[in-house]
Parts: C-alpha cells; sequence; structure tokens
C-alpha cells in the first residue's frame, strides 16, 4: 500500500472541489505528520495538512481571515487490485478509483463527481512504463458531452502534457522539469491562446508569446518548501511550506 500510494501520489493531484484533475502536482515524500502551507500574498490564508499513521494525507484545512472555513477528510480502501479514495468536502462525497495492475503499477484511475459516482467524469488510462519509471498516459475529461484529452510524454528530465480539442489543435501545453532523483523542480505553462491571463500577466502580445512558469525549492526529501512565480516581468515567492517529519 505504502509503494502504491507514492506512485499514486506523484501522478495525480485533486483540486480542493474535487472537480478536476491536475496532472502531476508535487506528490508528499518521506514520513510527514504535518504540513502547514502560507501565502506570501495572503498572510491570514493558510492550508493544513494532517497524514495518517501510514503517512498517507487524511485532512486538509482551509483557512481565511484566520478562520476555518473548509474541511477535506480522506478515507482508503484496498481490495485486490483497486484502491479507491474517499473525499468528504462540505458534506459532498467524491470518490477516485485506482486500478493496479500485477507490477504494482497503476494502470487505470477514474475521478467521478459528487453527483454521479456510476460514470466517471475524468479517466487517466494508456500508461506507459520503462521499468519502473512512467513516461506516458492520457486523461480523457467529460464535462457537458464534450470530451478534453491530455496527453503526457517524458524524456529524461523533461516531460510535457499536451491538452487536445474536438479539433485535435493544441490548446495547452505544460513542461515540467525533474532533478536527478525525480523531483519536479519547476513547471512552464503555455496557452495556445492570446485571451489567456496568468498571474496577472497576459501570456500573448503583439511582438511575443510569453509563458507561465512555476519554480520550487526542495528540501532533503524532495518535497517543496517554496514556491516561486516567474513571468517575463519578475520572480516572486507566492507560498512557502513548513513540513514536521516524524
Amino acid at each position: 500500500m505504502r509503494n502504491l500510494m507514492i506512485i499514486i501520489s506523484i501522478i495525480i493531484g485533486t483540486t480542493v472541489k474535487g472537480q478536476s484533475s491536475d496532472l502531476f502536482e508535487c506528490g508528499f515524500k518521506g514520513n510527514i505528520m504535518r504540513i502547514i502551507e502560507k501565502s506570501e500574498k495572503f498572510p491570514d490564508c493558510w492550508r493544513e495538512y494532517n497524514f495518517d499513521n501510514h503517512y498517507r494525507l487524511k485532512e486538509k484545512k482551509y483557512y481565511r481571515d484566520y478562520k476555518l472555513v473548509l474541511t477535506e477528510t480522506t478515507s482508503y480502501f484496498e481490495k485486490d487490485s483497486l484502491l479507491t479514495t474517499r473525499k468528504v468536502i462540505n458534506d459532498e462525497i467524491y470518490i477516485d478509483r485506482y486500478y493496479i495492475n500485477s507490477d504494482k503499477k497503476l494502470k487505470r484511475h477514474e475521478i467521478f463527481s459528487s453527483k454521479d459516482t456510476i460514470s466517471p467524469m475524468t479517466i487517466l488510462t494508456d500508461f506507459v512504463y520503462l521499468e519502473n519509471e512512467l513516461k506516458q498516459f492520457k486523461q480523457i475529461a467529460i464535462l457537458n458531452s464534450d470530451t478534453m484529452e491530455f496527453k503526457y510524454n517524458k524524456s529524461i528530465r523533461t516531460a510535457r502534457i499536451t491538452e487536445l480539442n474536438k479539433k485535435n489543435k493544441n490548446s495547452y501545453i505544460k513542461t515540467l522539469k525533474y532533478d536527478k532523483k525525480g523531483n519536479l523542480i519547476s513547471e512552464t505553462f503555455d496557452y495556445n491562446n492570446p485571451e489567456v491571463v496568468l498571474a496577472g500577466v497576459r501570456t500573448w502580445s503583439r511582438f511575443k508569446h510569453d509563458k507561465y512558469r512555476i519554480d520550487y525549492k526542495l528540501d532533503k526529501h524532495g518535497n517543496w518548501i517554496s514556491r516561486y512565480s516567474v513571468t517575463w516581468l519578475k520572480k516572486r515567492k507566492i507560498e512557502e511550506r513548513q513540513i514536521e517529519y516524524k
């Protein structure tokens, strides 16, 4: 179970509302007991992560104006080659199902909305591994009968996530860079859309196509402790973490 959760935490991160999947959030590493994640811009707002005895995320609390505004709890259920997680957010329940192959590697991930536990709204499939390293997979998101496809491809220390619309045209590219230990150290966002604004900066101009980047400072375990926003205007710290290990 422990190795399985490491694989899953690296591959998938789910947003606070549980409505979409963010490919390759930084996974948690090591025997973590507690994390406090604070915003540089809003010091009265922070997130608190608490972990169970198996070092799996069990509770996430959100604070605003120094007050607790939301609590998210996660339970884990394992049976044979299936791991099911059950998130409870504001009395709404969100189910994720992870299917594991005989080599203990993830082969399919189904994400369900709180209103439908029968038909998944997002499916991750077609996983390709080189030995123990994930090299490729595909995500299919179904919203209002519209299908959006994401493809992930990794080569050495760089990976690329491409979003394709119905016309098979690239509308979004996310480039991920890793250190020699496989820890994520930066993400670059590139939208093929002149209307997109990231970090308060429009990504297109008449003269150049701008990009937006997130850089991570890591501790010795490979968990990020500072996160930076990088645009053509400036680089600034946006979040900081305090991590408590066992």
